[in-house]
């Protein structure tokens, strides 16, 4: 496929929306501190002057609905091989951006974020997009630290009897131990080829740590239920300045 010039500084957001969250029912586009939870995403997007434009992919025509609303591009409804539970993000992300591809110019950078990135705030995307610059990377992923060092990890072993991953650092003292990370599961910023090219983005990626506060990956009513707290908590903090 004979592919576009690239279009300097050019950076389109992809968000991956599909209609059947089979943990938390309609998580993508269910109410959320008054709004469903994907505008607060799309919005705060669209207040980040270095977006040119944010793009849906999903299968549902309400989802279209809703998010066209505020200010979304949604050009196609994504087709079912793409929208079951198998599915990965980076083949949703492929399709959407092949589609881009076809019809406009290469972007320089493609950020992919979930619709339950609502707790991410838009200076952190500013902030990745400058690392992804200055560190002249193809990728950038968000992380969050992990609370106790994995090194000292246990796992349930035969008859339920505990086992440890990694016997040689038992004995080694935890502040003595690396810092380990984990994807956040927030948004990643690439290149156009990492997608197109199917890169691990986990691997030999720049990394955006994030606080507790700004990442909560919802995948249960509990975290739904804690997320909307920390939110209504921001929202508080920043109407009371």
């Amino acid at each position: 496929m004979p592919f576009p010039k690239k279009q300097k500084n050019k950076i389109i957001a992809i968000i991956p929306a599909r209609a059947g969250s089979k943990r938390v029912l309609k998580k993508n586009f269910r109410d959320f501190c008054g709004k469903p939870m994907i505008a607060w995403t799309i919005e705060k997007l669209k207040q980040c002057t270095s977006i040119d434009e944010v793009i849906i992919s999903t299968d549902s025509s309400e989802i279209k609905s809703i998010t066209e609303t505020y200010g979304a591009t949604v050009p196609f409804l994504r087709p079912k091989e793409l929208s079951d539970d198998f599915t990965t993000t980076s083949a949703v992300i492929k399709h959407s951006l092949e589609w881009y591809l076809e019809n406009h110019e290469m972007p320089s950078l493609v950020l992919t974020i979930y619709p339950t990135a609502v707790l991410v705030p838009l200076e952190k995307i500013i902030e990745a997009i400058e690392i992804i610059h200055s560190a002249k990377s193809k990728k950038l992923i968000t992380v969050l630290r992990y609370r106790h060092p994995i090194q000292r990890a246990i796992f349930m072993g035969q008859n339920n009897l505990s086992k440890i991953f990694f016997p040689e650092n038992i004995k080694t003292r935890t502040q003595d131990l690396e810092t380990s990370y984990h994807d956040a599961g927030q948004f990643y910023l690439s290149s156009p080829q990492v997608i197109l090219n199917d890169e691990n983005i986990l691997t030999n990626a720049s990394m955006l740590v994030l606080s507790d506060a700004e990442a909560v990956d919802i995948d249960t009513e509990e975290d739904f239920m804690r997320a909307s707290e920390i939110f209504q908590k921001l929202i508080f903090k920043n109407e009371s300045q």
